[in-house]
């Protein structure tokens, strides 16, 4: 295997923490002697240890002389656990290939130095492209502070969201798709709808996938004018509920904790995301009708937008459209767009 080979193993692995990692990033590490893998593992946050000591510990004295492939800098600094760079310098590491330096400020650079003041080799930037996208809700937070956001919605190739009887119960997306969408909420930290979503389609907004997530994932109903009712599927099942609404008069459910909107629709969404940097929690997934989605994209929050693009055609005068809103003057752009196959379906994302 060659050096690319072998960064895409460790993309691999660092890509099975997502979910069980928050709010640290995803890493995974290869170590490779003689060519051949000697170690690898991934980064869990429940198991303390980093992927590159995982990696270590699986080697054995193998280790010794060996060569190491992580999508993300080792880091310098006293955590949960001691220094990693100290760590690989102890077991005599001869190189260390990084996919892209670590965003963070108490690593930023300074996992690289130690380890070349160790003596061992380094080099960095191979894939980075992709090591960038598999941690970008983990980057924006640790540079800026601020959860990422995605808006995703499924919708007919005519742009529509909702069937002609003006119900979204009729899901346009195969069953890959839904597979797949499983697997981004387990990457994400929570997720909002509007009220017209609940009221029209009743969802649990759940998190139903294989794979056990470390957090519960958050769902959030933004609910300015109080229409839900507290009897709804979405207020059944027990994981918490963040209810965007004016404060109740009656005594709330158990899971569900009360944000107050604002008196624009842009600050409910900063009170949104203010509480989630509060809770360490990095990662936003929007699955709203057309008004919440226009209601994001003009509180310019959004990093990204992924629309399911369905073989389907609705039609009608009526029928509600993926962005609802005033529309926006000039068109949004948007950038480092990519379309892939789902089943029948194609998922078309970009950034903003």
């Amino acid at each position: 295997m060659n050096d690319a080979e072998l960064m895409r193993r460790a993309l691999l692995l660092a890509h099975r923490g997502l979910g069980r990692v928050s709010p640290n990033p995803a890493v995974g590490a290869v170590l490779v002697k003689n060519g051949r893998v000697v170690g690898e593992g991934f980064h869990q946050y429940q198991q303390v240890k980093h992927a590159e000591v995982i990696a270590c510990e699986q080697a054995g004295t193998e280790a010794t002389g060996a060569s190491l492939y992580i999508n993300l800098e080792p880091c310098a600094h006293q955590g949960r656990t001691r220094p990693c760079c100290e760590y690989l310098a102890g077991k005599k590491i001869a190189r260390v290939v990084a996919a892209m330096q670590d965003p963070n400020p108490l690593v930023n650079g300074r996992g690289f130095r130690s380890l070349k003041e160790a003596g061992i080799e380094v080099e960095v930037g191979l894939l980075e492209a992709e090591a960038a996208s598999l941690n970008e809700s983990y980057t924006k937070f640790i540079t800026l502070g601020i959860p990422f956001v995605t808006v995703k919605a499924a919708m007919s190739l005519d742009g529509k969201i909702a069937s002609a009887s003006g119900t979204v119960r009729e899901h346009f997306s195969g069953p890959d798709s839904n597979t797949r969408n499983e697997a981004l909420r387990l990457q994400v930290d929570a997720i909002a709808v509007g009220a017209n979503t609940v009221l029209a389609d009743d969802p649990l907004l759940t998190y139903r996938g294989k794979e056990k997530r470390r957090r519960p994932l958050i769902r959030i109903l933004l609910d300015p004018h109080a229409r839900v009712d507290p009897q709804c599927r979405l207020f059944q099942d027990p994981t918490p509920i963040w209810w965007v609404r004016p404060r109740a008069g009656r005594p709330l459910p158990a899971q569900v904790s009360l944000i107050e909107p604002g008196s624009e629709y842009a600050s409910s969404w900063k009170a949104i995301l203010t509480r989630m940097t509060a809770e360490k929690m990095y990662h936003l997934l929007i699955e709203g009708g057309g008004e919440t989605n226009a209601g994001a994209l003009m509180a310019r929050i959004v990093d990204k937008v992924i629309f399911i693009c369905c073989p389907k055609l609705v039609g009608g005068r009526e029928t509600t459209g993926v962005i609802g809103g005033e529309g926006f003057r000039p068109p949004i752009s948007l950038k480092k767009m990519t379309v892939s196959q789902v089943g029948s379906d194609f998922w078309v994302e970009g950034y903003l």
